[in-house]
């Protein structure tokens, strides 16, 4: 999967799904979804997807990123993908403390993924296997995992930041908080990455 924002919703707008597996449409801030191509620094929608409205000005650039709504109504949320913080640990780097990325000119859009550090993935074409050395919640969850590892490269010094679309701050959750902040996408996207 080379594009994070792929796919599509019943309702005729483009889709993502997470490793979880859950299918999150992809909307406007004007509540429509389109599927047309946007070209240079025009916002709109490309593959599927909507840019969204601002540029974030960065130490080593500006990144504008994409909006994604939970089907169920929530808020949405404001994604920036592989956005570089060091330099990759490439020839004389390798295995040294991160040194500064290089700054770039013009808006970085931030709707790729990274690749993802070399690692040495399990063999779970076996099932039963598999399950002699793993629980099954865990096999479950490597295979809806898996192609997004398939990308590997010693340049995986990249984050990926997930956003309140409407501005609110993160929520702490604490024994004073609401009860219903479960519910937001930020939380079930973490929470279904660490389900096994």
């Amino acid at each position: 999967m080379s594009q994070f924002p792929t796919g599509s919703s019943g309702s005729g707008g483009g889709g993502i799904s997470d490793v979880t597996g859950s299918s999150i449409s992809i909307n406007s801030g004007s509540g429509s979804s389109s599927s047309s191509s946007s070209s240079g620094g025009e916002s709109g929608s490309t593959n599927g997807f909507v840019w969204s409205p601002r540029q974030v000005v960065t130490k080593l650039g500006t990144v504008q990123g994409f909006i994604v709504r939970p089907p169920n109504g929530y808020e949405g949320v404001e994604v920036f993908l592989n956005m570089p913080y060091a330099s990759p640990p490439e020839g004389s780097l390798r295995f040294m403390p991160p040194v500064s990325g290089s700054p770039w000119q013009g808006t970085r859009r931030s709707e790729t993924p990274s690749p993802v550090c070399p690692q040495v993935l399990p063999n779970i074409r076996n099932e039963s296997e598999a399950l002699k050395v793993m629980p099954r919640g865990r096999l479950i969850y490597l295979r809806r995992l898996l192609p997004h590892l398939r990308n590997q490269s010693e340049d995986c010094l990249y984050l990926n930041v997930y956003v309140p679309a409407g501005g609110k701050p993160f929520m702490l959750l604490d024994d004073r908080s609401p009860k219903d902040q479960h519910d937001y996408l930020f939380t079930e996207i973490v929470a279904g990455v660490a389900e096994e």
